[in-house]
C-alpha cells in the first residue's frame, strides 16, 4: 500500500480484520432493516464512518480501499459509511466550535438527507427548519444529521441567480423523528435508510453549510467536488460486492457435483469461462480504482485537480460500477439453485448491486460530461 498514510494503513487493516464480524451481522441487520449495533460499535471507534473529517487525515486512496472492504463484507454498511463520510467532509466548512462538537470522539456515525426536501426559513437571524427527507441511511445510529434545505426569506425561496439557494443544516439526533419507511425493501436492507422528519427546529446559520462551501483549513479534500467523492465511494463499494460474488461463486462451483449426471462443475467450460472472466474483470477494476485514487491524491496534494483528471475519475467510477454489476449478474446466472435462496452471497450481491443502480443512474450524467470534457469542452453540469 505504497503512498498511503499511517492512518489509512491502520484503518484498512482493522476493517479487513473486522470483515468477518460485519459479514456475520448481515443477516440480522437485514431482518431488522437497520445497521447492527455490533458493527457500529466495532467500526465507530476506528472513525471508519468519518474518515473524511479533519481529525482523521485519511487520503482518497485510503477511503476508497476501506469502502471496497466494507462492500465485500456487507454492502449496506458500505453504503451507509459513504453517506456518513460526506457529512464528515461537510464539517470541514463549519466554524471551529461547531465542527468540534460534531466530531467528538463518541459521535461514530452521521446521517445525510441529500435531496433538498427541507425548508429553512430565516427569521430574526435564525433558521427555522422543517421538512421530510425520504432516505437517510443509518439515521437510527446518527449523532448528527446533515439535512438539505431550500433557504426561505419572507416566505419565499432565496435565489442564487436562477437557482434556489440550499444549505445543509446540521441537526442533532434529538431534533428529528424517524419513520421506519425502509422496512420491506429488497436491496441494501441493512443500511436502515429510513425517512426522517423535522417539525420545527431552530438553529444558528453557522450550523449550516452549502454543498460547495470552502473549508476552514486548506487540505486536498477541499478540491474534491462532492459528487466526485460520492461517485468514487459508491464505485468502490460496488467493486467490493463484485469481489464477494466472485469468491462465493468459486466456493460453490469448486465443490459442486451435478445431481443429474454426477459431473463436477469445475469441469464445465461455461462455468470456467464465467468465473475466470468475472474474476479478472473485478480484480482489474479494483486495481485500477485504487491506483487512480492514489494518483488523484498525488495531484491534489500538489494543489491542483485538473479538469481532465476529474473527468477520468467520473469515467473510471462508472466503469467500475458497470463492470461489477455485469460480473455479479453473470455469476448469479451461473450459480446453482442455492444462489436463489435468501441469504446466499450471490443472491445478496445481485439485489444489492442492482439496488445501488437506482442511485448510480443519478451520477451517470457526470460520466457523459466526462466525455465532453475529454474532448476539450467545458462541463455543463454545475457540480462537475
Amino acid at each position: 500500500m505504497a503512498g498511503l498514510g499511517v492512518v489509512d494503513a491502520t484503518v484498512i487493516d482493522a476493517v479487513r480484520e473486522l470483515g468477518p464480524v460485519v459479514a456475520a451481522e448481515r443477516r440480522s441487520a437485514e431482518a431488522a432493516y437497520t445497521m447492527s449495533p455490533v458493527v457500529v460499535d466495532a467500526l465507530g471507534p476506528l472513525k471508519v464512518f468519518r474518515l473524511t473529517g479533519e481529525d482523521c487525515d485519511a487520503t482518497l486512496g485510503g477511503t476508497t480501499r476501506v469502502l471496497e472492504e466494507l462492500g465485500f463484507a456487507d454492502p449496506s454498511v458500505a453504503w451507509a459509511a459513504a453517506n456518513s463520510m460526506s457529512v464528515a467532509m461537510l464539517s470541514r466548512a463549519l466554524p471551529d466550535d461547531i465542527a468540534a462538537e460534531v466530531l467528538r470522539d463518541e459521535n461514530y456515525f452521521f446521517g445525510v438527507g441529500l435531496p433538498p426536501t427541507g425548508r429553512a426559513d430565516l427569521v430574526d437571524g435564525k433558521f427555522r427548519v422543517s421538512g421530510r427527507w425520504p432516505v437517510v441511511s443509518g439515521c437510527e445510529h446518527a449523532s448528527w444529521l446533515a439535512l438539505h434545505c431550500v433557504v426561505h426569506h419572507d416566505g419565499k425561496p432565496q435565489m442564487n441567480g436562477a437557482i434556489p439557494e440550499t444549505r445543509f443544516v446540521l441537526a442533532p439526533r434529538s431534533a428529528v423523528d424517524i419513520e421506519r419507511s425502509w422496512e420491506g425493501v429488497i436491496a441494501v436492507r441493512g443500511s436502515g435508510s429510513h425517512a426522517v422528519r423535522v417539525e420545527d427546529y431552530t438553529c444558528d446559520p453557522a450550523s449550516t453549510a452549502a454543498m460547495t462551501a470552502p473549508h476552514r483549513v486548506r487540505s486536498p479534500w477541499e478540491s474534491v467536488p462532492p459528487f466526485a467523492q460520492q461517485s468514487l465511494a459508491l464505485a468502490a463499494a460496488a467493486t467490493g460486492i463484485g469481489r464477494a460474488a466472485v469468491e462465493a461463486a468459486i466456493a460453490q462451483a469448486s465443490s459442486r457435483v451435478s445431481a443429474a449426471n454426477g459431473s463436477a462443475w469445475i469441469d464445465y467450460p461455461s462455468v470456467q469461462n464465467t468465473i475466470a472472466a468475472a474474476d479478472v474483470s473485478v480484480e482489474a477494476t479494483r486495481c485500477a480504482l485504487f491506483a487512480f485514487a492514489d494518483s488523484c491524491w498525488d495531484e491534489l496534494t500538489c494543489g491542483e485537480f485538473r479538469l481532465r483528471t476529474r473527468a477520468r475519475l467520473h469515467s473510471i467510477a462508472d466503469h467500475a460500477f458497470r463492470s461489477s454489476r455485469e460480473a455479479v449478474s453473470g455469476l448469479f446466472a451461473t450459480g446453482s439453485v442455492d444462489a436463489v435462496r435468501a441469504g446466499h452471497t450471490l443472491e445478496q450481491s445481485l439485489r444489492d448491486i442492482h439496488g445501488f443502480s437506482v442511485q448510480w443512474e443519478r451520477y451517470r450524467s457526470l460520466h457523459y460530461e466526462a466525455g465532453r470534457v475529454l474532448m476539450g469542452a467545458e462541463p455543463a453540469h454545475p457540480l462537475f
